[in-house]
């Protein structure tokens, strides 16, 4: 996980790729497991198989590189070079200098992790719209992350007590353990390794939901305009033909 802070981690993944002397498509990756993460020395998770699927599918040649979440959208928007990454929110911002595939992750609805001392100052209120205006509890988020509409409104405006760190999920879970944040949002499936990367014990961290908490945002390769459209038409008839057949592709909620 440290590599991905330091600088990039490189990767090459050949596929059947066409005669044509393309470079290599560069699909940009960062630590969140189990989606996506690095394993062995190479890229791994639930996302990252199936996008190494649907570029062999595809016949799309990739260079792997593993990078800050920051640093992709930095490189997706700055349109250097063509670039993609997995995984991502269909987002308005984004929407104004990206392009996106198909969905290749249904979402779930969103759980709260807390502290163990600032769990009954969440369990007193009757939603999430109104735990995150309760100035009081400091909520944790990696910046620049997306949760969905509903929940962005709510917590990146004025009504929220709000701090974005730059890092991944793991580290912030281990800032709201030591009591620096009171909450943070999480998906259902990245619970369990959040607590055994963090190193928390059991009853250091609480889950919690709203019934106000929505179902997520489905989950998209995000690409630079730079990325020819008729790439993103062979990405799509990959995905169409491959992910509706996966598990992790239907909804568990």
């Amino acid at each position: 996980m440290a590599k991905s802070l330091l600088g990039a981690v490189v990767f090459l993944i050949g596929v059947a790729a066409p005669a044509a002397a393309d470079e290599p498509l560069t699909i940009a990756y960062f630590e969140r497991p189990p989606l996506y993460q690095t394993e062995a020395g190479a890229p791994s998770g639930t996302l990252v198989n199936l996008v190494v699927r649907v570029l062999r599918r595809a016949a799309i040649d990739a260079r792997w590189e593993a990078l800050p979440s920051n640093r992709i959208v930095a490189l997706v928007q700055s349109g250097g070079k063509p670039i993609c990454s997995p995984g991502w929110f269909k987002t308005p911002e984004r929407m104004a200098f990206a392009r996106f595939t198909l969905p290749i992750h249904r979402g779930q609805a969103s759980v709260l992790l807390v502290r163990k001392g600032a769990a009954a100052a969440i369990a007193v209120h009757p939603s999430f719209a109104a735990a995150s205006s309760d100035l009081r509890l400091r909520l944790g988020i990696v910046d620049r992350f997306s949760f969905g509409r509903y929940i962005d409104e709510r917590i990146l405006g004025k009504q929220a007590n709000v701090t974005a760190v730059t890092g991944t999920q793991a580290q912030l879970a281990r800032m709201v353990a030591a009591g620096r944040m009171d909450y943070m949002i999480v998906d259902p499936h990245e619970i369990a390794y959040l607590m055994r990367e963090a190193a928390i014990e059991p009853d250091g961290l609480r889950t919690h939901t709203f019934p106000d908490l929505p179902v997520g945002p489905d989950r998209h390769v995000m690409c630079s305009a730079q990325v020819d459209a008729s790439v993103l038409r062979r990405m799509d008839a990959a995905i169409a033909a491959i992910a509706p057949t996966d598990e992790h592709t239907e909804r568990t909620d």
